[in-house]
C-alpha cells in the first residue's frame, strides 16, 4: 500500500494521501518526536491476528526497511533505534491533505475502504501544518486504542 507507517508506542498509524503531500515529511517529523519508522512509500499490510486485537497488522516491504525519501535531501536511512523492529498493529488511519483548506475536524469512525470488514479510526490533517504532530497524538490517544 502506498503511504508511510510510524510506531507510537506500539500502536501503528497509517499515513496516506496523494503524491507529494507531506507523508514521508509527516513521518520524519513523528520520528524526531519519538515514533519508529514501520515503513515509507510501500507499506504491507498482512492480515488481521487475533492477539492484537483484531487488527491488521503493517510492516515494511522486504528491502525498504530504514529509508524515507526526503523531498530535496533525498533517500536517507535512519538509525536502528528509529525503527520498529517488529510489525505493529494498525490503530489509526490519517489521510493527508496539502492545505488549511480542509474540513480539520476529526472523521468519524468507520469502515476505510481497503479494508473490509474492518474499521479503523480515519482522520484527515494537513500535512504541513505546525500543530499536526500534536493533532494525530491526541486523535491517537481519543481513537487509536
Amino acid at each position: 500500500m502506498h503511504g508511510t507507517a510510524v510506531s507510537l508506542d506500539g500502536r501503528g498509524v497509517l499515513l496516506i494521501g496523494p503524491s507529494g503531500c507531506g507523508k514521508s515529511d509527516l513521518g520524519l517529523r513523528l520520528v524526531d518526536a519519538g515514533a519508529r519508522l514501520i515503513a515509507d512509500d510501500a507499506v504491507r499490510i498482512l492480515p488481521c491476528d487475533a492477539p492484537q486485537r483484531g487488527r491488521c497488522l503493517m510492516t515494511a516491504l522486504s528491502g525498504g526497511n530504514g529509508r524515507m525519501m526526503v523531498r530535496d535531501i533525498g533517500v536517507i536511512r535512519l538509525a536502528a533505534d528509529q525503527l520498529a523492529d517488529t510489525a505493529c498493529p494498525l490503530c489509526l488511519v490519517v489521510d493527508l491533505k496539502e492545505s488549511r483548506g480542509i474540513d480539520s475536524g476529526f472523521a468519524r469512525l468507520g469502515a476505510w475502504s481497503a479494508l473490509p470488514d474492518r474499521k479503523v479510526p480515519l482522520i484527515s490533517l494537513p500535512a504541513f501544518d505546525l500543530t499536526s504532530v500534536r493533532k494525530l497524538h491526541l486523535a491517537l490517544e481519543r481513537w487509536g486504542h
